[in-house]
């Protein structure tokens, strides 16, 4: 009967250890800012699956339309390519017909982007104009001000 306990027990444990292996380290605020190439306001306009790659990996490339620039280049109505993941759970999933913030880095391909930090990137915003996901209890604002702090450095 011990010994059942036992196992049962390192099983247990290890579910958990392995499991949060899966998830992604959460970066600081500022640092997300600071190593975001772009930051914008943004809608999805398409989704295109792609083949999937050697480990299984099938990408989306995401076209989504710019609202407002927060940092970087660009201008309202540019389109621009984000590469994600699909069906995979750190991975942003960009929903159709909703805003978001999406904080960018450059993809491999020097024409795509990814978001920064995979789902930590990409912030809807509600029916109420409050972020949401990662982004909850953050304000648009607050994104400014960092945005501001992190570029004087």
């Amino acid at each position: 009967m011990k010994t059942n306990r036992v196992l049962v027990s390192i099983l247990l444990l290890l579910a958990i250890v392995t499991g949060g292996f899966a998830m992604i380290m959460e970066m600081p605020f500022d640092k997300l800012v600071s190593e975001s190439v772009i930051i914008a306001v943004a809608s999805m306009k398409s989704a295109n699956k792609q083949q999937a790659d050697a480990q299984g990996n099938a990408k989306l490339e995401n076209t989504i339309v710019i609202e407002e620039v927060l940092k970087g280049t660009g201008k309202a109505g540019d389109e621009i390519v984000v590469d994600t993941i699909a069906d995979f759970e750190d991975s942003a999933v960009f929903e159709p017909k909703t805003k978001f913030i999406v904080f960018l880095t450059k993809a491999t391909d020097a024409t795509h982007y990814q978001t920064t930090n995979m789902i930590q990137g990409y912030w809807p915003i509600d029916e109420k104009g409050r972020l949401a996901k990662m982004g909850t209890g953050k304000t648009k604002e607050q994104v400014i001000e960092t945005i501001k702090k992190t570029s004087k450095k």
